[in-house]
Parts: structure tokens; sequence; C-alpha cells
């Protein structure tokens, strides 16, 4: 019994000691999946904050895509920069987005541009942990042009 109440005990002190706010310097690890009409994306980013309210990342992405009575598969590379906005408790929000290069196989196979605005929030279980959502726009600039919603789920790993 002792046992539980101190492992409940630690788990509300680690819970309970996050803050929402960026480090200067802290790296991210992140992966994530992104949801949008047709598809699903799994990147796996890496950031880094270069200022208290400022993150740069890098991620690598496999998407799938289905419709039409056919499927495929795709993997993009993109960079972008997430601002944060305001921070209360444990909650940062923040503006960003991305751009970068897609690359879809299967018939007719095609390379396409990428750029991806969002809007989300980061909330932080610990200093060292937050889990955020997204909602942005996608367009995709290749041999077909799209646009889409999408919405977004990661999961942050801050090395600090």
């Amino acid at each position: 019994m002792k046992k539980l109440l101190s492992a409940v005990a630690g788990i509300g002190l680690f819970v309970s000691t996050a803050s929402a706010q960026l480090t200067t310097g802290a790296w991210g690890i992140s992966p994530g999946l992104t949801f949008y009409p047709g598809g699903t994306t799994r990147p796996l980013e890496v950031g880094y904050a270069v200022l208290d309210n400022l993150r740069i990342y890098g991620d690598l992405a496999l998407s799938t895509f289905s419709g039409s009575g056919t499927s495929t598969t795709g993997i993009d590379f993109t960079v972008g920069a997430d601002y944060y906005l305001w921070h209360v408790e444990s909650i940062a929000t923040f503006i960003g987005g991305n751009l970068g290069i897609g690359s879809v196989s299967g018939t007719g196979g095609s390379t396409s541009f990428l750029l991806n605005p969002e809007f989300g929030a980061d909330y932080f279980l610990s200093p060292h942990f937050s889990i955020n959502g997204t909602l942005g726009f996608g367009l995709s600039a290749g041999t077909i042009t799209t646009f889409t919603t999408q919405t977004g789920l990661h999961a942050t790993w801050w090395l600090k």
C-alpha cells in the first residue's frame, strides 16, 4: 500500500511541476499523426527552441492516401517554425507552419511542393513532456494541386 501511495504521489509531483514554456536551447523529439481527407501522415519531428517562444523543426513523414479506388504511399520532408503566442499554466498556444517536398509512389507517382500553415496548443504534462494538437491547411502543388484541411496530434519529449 505504501508503494502505491508513493507511486501516486510521485506521479502527482511529476505532473504538477509542468511548465507551459519552452526553454531556449531545448531539443524536442516528436512523433505524431496528421489526418486530412483521404489520408494520414506519420511524421517524426526533431525541433530546437531558438528562443523561449520560437521553435524550429524538421520532419520526415510517411504518408498514405486512398480514394478513387486506389491507394498510394509517399514520403515528405519539411522544415518549419512555431511561434508561441501565450502561456497559461500548462497550456501554450502557437501559430506556425512548414514547407517542404513530398514524393508519392504508385501509378503516376509525382513530386510536390508542400505548404502547411497551422494553429495549435501544447499541453505540458511535465517540463520534459508535452502533447499538442494542431488545426491547419495543406497545399500540395505538383502534377495535381490540392488544398485540404488537416488536424494533427504529437507527443514531444523535451531534452533540456
